[in-house]
Protein backbone atom coordinates (compact mmCIF):
# COMPACT_ATOMS: atom_id res chain seq x y z
CA UNK A 1 0.00 0.00 0.00
CA UNK A 2 1.14 3.51 -1.07
CA UNK A 3 0.21 6.37 1.36
CA UNK A 4 0.57 10.11 0.02
CA UNK A 5 -0.13 13.47 1.90
CA UNK A 6 -0.97 15.80 -0.04
CA UNK A 7 -2.34 19.52 -0.57
CA UNK A 8 -6.26 20.22 -0.38
CA UNK A 9 -6.95 19.79 -3.90
CA UNK A 10 -8.99 22.53 -5.49
CA UNK A 11 -12.52 22.60 -6.11
CA UNK A 12 -13.71 21.24 -9.72
CA UNK A 13 -15.39 24.63 -9.77
CA UNK A 14 -12.07 26.38 -9.77
CA UNK A 15 -9.07 23.76 -10.80
CA UNK A 16 -11.20 24.20 -14.92
CA UNK A 17 -12.00 27.61 -16.95
CA UNK A 18 -14.21 27.93 -19.43
CA UNK A 19 -14.27 30.66 -22.42
CA UNK A 20 -15.07 31.18 -26.10
CA UNK A 21 -15.97 27.32 -26.03
CA UNK A 22 -12.90 26.21 -24.49
CA UNK A 23 -12.10 24.12 -21.52
CA UNK A 24 -8.88 24.98 -20.15
CA UNK A 25 -7.19 24.29 -16.63
CA UNK A 26 -6.78 27.40 -14.55
CA UNK A 27 -3.84 29.06 -12.71
CA UNK A 28 -4.77 27.26 -9.55
CA UNK A 29 -4.85 24.10 -11.31
CA UNK A 30 -1.36 24.33 -12.85
CA UNK A 31 -0.38 25.49 -9.69
CA UNK A 32 -1.94 22.07 -7.74
CA UNK A 33 -0.46 19.43 -10.69
CA UNK A 34 2.59 21.32 -10.26
CA UNK A 35 2.87 20.74 -6.22
CA UNK A 36 1.56 17.14 -6.60
CA UNK A 37 4.32 16.04 -9.38
CA UNK A 38 6.70 17.57 -7.31
CA UNK A 39 6.14 15.73 -3.83
CA UNK A 40 5.56 12.17 -6.62
CA UNK A 41 9.02 13.07 -8.01
CA UNK A 42 10.56 12.67 -4.47
CA UNK A 43 9.24 9.28 -3.68
CA UNK A 44 10.43 7.47 -6.72
CA UNK A 45 7.41 5.46 -7.57
CA UNK A 46 7.22 3.17 -10.14
CA UNK A 47 3.94 3.80 -12.51
CA UNK A 48 1.50 1.40 -11.20
CA UNK A 49 -0.77 -0.69 -13.87
CA UNK A 50 -3.05 -2.99 -11.79
CA UNK A 51 -6.33 -2.09 -11.35
CA UNK A 52 -6.69 0.20 -7.84
CA UNK A 53 -8.48 0.66 -4.60
CA UNK A 54 -8.05 4.45 -3.42
CA UNK A 55 -9.16 5.18 -0.15
CA UNK A 56 -9.31 9.62 0.06
CA UNK A 57 -9.40 11.50 3.75
CA UNK A 58 -10.09 15.42 3.20
CA UNK A 59 -9.21 17.77 5.73
CA UNK A 60 -11.39 20.68 5.05
CA UNK A 61 -8.68 24.30 5.63
CA UNK A 62 -11.93 25.55 7.91
CA UNK A 63 -15.38 24.94 8.68
CA UNK A 64 -17.24 26.73 5.58
CA UNK A 65 -19.31 24.26 3.38
CA UNK A 66 -17.70 22.00 0.85
CA UNK A 67 -18.26 18.98 -1.29
CA UNK A 68 -15.97 16.72 -1.18
CA UNK A 69 -16.91 14.94 -4.45
CA UNK A 70 -15.90 18.16 -6.16
CA UNK A 71 -12.17 17.55 -4.93
CA UNK A 72 -11.97 14.01 -6.49
CA UNK A 73 -11.46 14.64 -10.56
CA UNK A 74 -8.64 17.12 -9.89
CA UNK A 75 -7.14 15.18 -7.33
CA UNK A 76 -7.27 11.96 -9.28
CA UNK A 77 -5.76 13.66 -12.69
CA UNK A 78 -2.67 15.55 -10.95
CA UNK A 79 -1.63 11.69 -9.78
CA UNK A 80 -2.13 10.49 -13.23
CA UNK A 81 -0.32 13.41 -14.94
CA UNK A 82 2.65 12.96 -11.89
CA UNK A 83 2.81 9.15 -12.68
CA UNK A 84 1.28 7.31 -9.78
CA UNK A 85 -1.01 5.39 -12.53
CA UNK A 86 -1.50 5.30 -16.07
CA UNK A 87 -5.26 6.07 -16.10
CA UNK A 88 -7.57 6.90 -13.62
CA UNK A 89 -9.54 4.66 -14.85
CA UNK A 90 -7.91 1.83 -13.05
CA UNK A 91 -9.99 2.56 -9.74
CA UNK A 92 -11.84 0.16 -9.06
CA UNK A 93 -12.96 1.56 -5.81
CA UNK A 94 -12.68 4.58 -4.46
CA UNK A 95 -13.59 5.77 -0.65
CA UNK A 96 -13.71 9.48 0.02
CA UNK A 97 -14.00 10.34 3.77
CA UNK A 98 -14.47 14.10 5.28
CA UNK A 99 -11.82 14.51 8.18
CA UNK A 100 -11.27 16.96 10.84
CA UNK A 101 -10.55 20.88 9.97
CA UNK A 102 -6.89 20.96 9.42
CA UNK A 103 -4.96 24.39 9.40
CA UNK A 104 -4.50 24.93 5.32
CA UNK A 105 -6.23 21.77 4.36
CA UNK A 106 -4.87 18.33 3.32
CA UNK A 107 -5.89 14.88 1.76
CA UNK A 108 -4.50 11.67 2.71
CA UNK A 109 -4.12 9.04 -0.08
CA UNK A 110 -3.91 5.39 0.32
CA UNK A 111 -3.59 3.56 -2.81
CA UNK A 112 -3.49 -0.30 -3.14
CA UNK A 113 -3.68 -2.77 -5.44
CA UNK A 114 -6.73 -5.03 -6.43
Amino acid sequence: MIQLTLPLPNSANTHWRHGRGVTYLSAQGREYRKKVSEYISQLKLPTLQSRLELTIWIYPRDKRKMDIDNRIKPLLDALQRAGVFIDDEQVDRLIVERKAVHKGGKCIVHIKDI
